[in-house]
């Protein structure tokens, strides 16, 4: 079974994996200044400190780019596409819909249908039964479901 996504794009905001790890390095520790007397009165400087940055919590950043990969993945909306071929198909029902709008009154248009119903008999398993719909303004029944296929060619 094929897996697939519905909106494959999304998969390019994968790039956004590097945001947790940005974050991860951004994190200072959180230390509090606490009033020393003495030195209360004199004036505040930064200290700098030329420390690499280091990631410090691997399990913590692991979990945090895993929860966006796994938040991208449900946004592309993933499936399974099941093959089914005609060998191996069961013996179900086919319903054939066909479109009687006046758009399709063209000879050459209903030469081209006629070839691509003749195809689609073609490929479903000769136990299956196969049903025929016409809709224009409203859908109504051309051909009850049946296996009789000479039936199915008239419709």
């Amino acid at each position: 079974m094929p897996f697939g996504f519905l909106v494959p794009a999304l998969l390019a905001a994968l790039g956004a994996l590097a945001a947790p790890l940005l974050i991860h390095l951004r994190q200072r520790d959180r230390r509090r200044p606490r009033a020393f007397p003495s030195l209360m009165f004199l004036a505040r400087v930064p200290i700098q400190t030329d420390r690499r940055k280091r990631i410090t919590d691997w399990p913590l950043l692991l979990i945090r780019a895993l929860a966006l990969a796994l938040l991208v993945a449900a946004f592309a909306r993933p499936y399974l596409r099941r093959s089914v071929s005609p060998e191996g198909a069961s013996a179900g029902l086919t319903v054939l819909v066909v479109d009687r709008s006046q758009s399709m009154a063209d000879s050459a248009v209903q030469a081209a249908l006629a070839d691509s119903v003749t195809a689609l008999l073609r490929e479903i398993p000769g136990g299956g039964r196969i049903a025929v719909v016409g809709y224009a303004l409203s859908a109504e029944l051309l051909a009850a479901p049946t296996t009789d296929r000479a039936i199915i060619g008239e419709a």
